[in-house]
């Protein structure tokens, strides 16, 4: 029997097929394999069916944005982790990308362990449209005036009692210069429409504005928009200099069937 004989282009055909097969098969089942991963949504508490770029629980760190840790506890309302403070998330509404959160140690006492301003250092973060501003004293070394005194509270932190207040637009005007005085100042952002509809009932509602948080707009890129529309999956490496997209059959270069490879693009 005598072997046959292969044209060499044919020849080299099938040996460039049966490379690209050994090659690209064990790629394939890892991305298949990190599609079902990232394909899983977060839950906990009255969060439901959340992605990126959102991690925890069952969605490991590489299918979300470092930043973006949810941490469930109790299966209450998760907390996220900002510049410092952790922050109760109260809501997330995933068609505007905006969240709802709230100063977790703010929750049950105006006087906190450790005072620190709320704010914001990342790029991708940026307060929502119903925005307000409320700065609360502490310490401060004037009497304040009778018609005032709901907005008052006390302090006992240290063991020795304080005095704090939070202004309105009549204390600004005559008791502004004074404020430098106080030993701490705490800037925590609130919802505008709440904070109008509790400052005329004293500090005792401060807690109940305080609970009901703030929005929080969080931007996903026009990269990862792309791959969402095509079908596909934003991951860790979707805003990466070199972006990819999950997709059911592989991984694709922005969305799911396109590829660009040497300056070539494919569809």
């Amino acid at each position: 029997m005598h072997a046959q004989n292969f044209p060499l282009p044919l020849l080299h055909s099938i040996i460039s097929f049966l490379c690209f097969l050994i090659t690209s098969s064990p790629s394939y089942g890892q991305e298949d394999k990190q599609y079902s991963t990232c394909n899983s949504s977060y839950t906990c508490g009255n969060i439901q069916n959340i992605s990126f770029p959102f991690w925890g629980g069952d969605r490991p760190q590489e299918c979300g944005l470092p930043q973006f840790k949810l941490t469930c506890e109790a299966n209450q309302d998760p907390l996220i982790h900002i510049d410092g403070h952790n922050f109760r998330v109260l809501g997330i509404n995933g068609d505007n990308q905006t969240m709802r959160i709230a100063r977790n140690d703010l929750e049950e006492d105006i006087c906190p362990d450790r005072f620190g301003n709320t704010s914001f250092n990342d790029p991708l973060l940026r307060y929502g449209p119903d925005f307000g501003i409320l700065i609360l004293f502490y310490a401060c070394p004037f009497d304040i005036p009778s018609e005032w005194k709901n907005f008052t509270f006390s302090c006992n932190n240290t063991g020795e009692s304080s005095h704090g207040f939070y202004p309105d637009q009549s204390f600004i005007s005559f008791w502004g210069p004074q404020y430098g005085s106080c030993e701490r100042n705490v800037i925590v952002p609130v919802l505008l429409t709440a904070f109008k509809r509790f400052q005329d009932q004293g500090s005792t509602k401060i807690l109940e504005l305080l609970k009901q948080g703030f929005d929080v707009v969080y931007n996903k890129s026009l990269v990862c928009m792309a791959c969402e529309r095509s079908g596909g999956l934003c991951w860790s490496e979707t805003d990466f200099a070199e972006p990819t997209c999950l997709c059911r059959d592989r991984t694709y270069s922005y969305y799911c069937g396109f590829v660009q490879e040497q300056g070539v693009f494919h569809l």
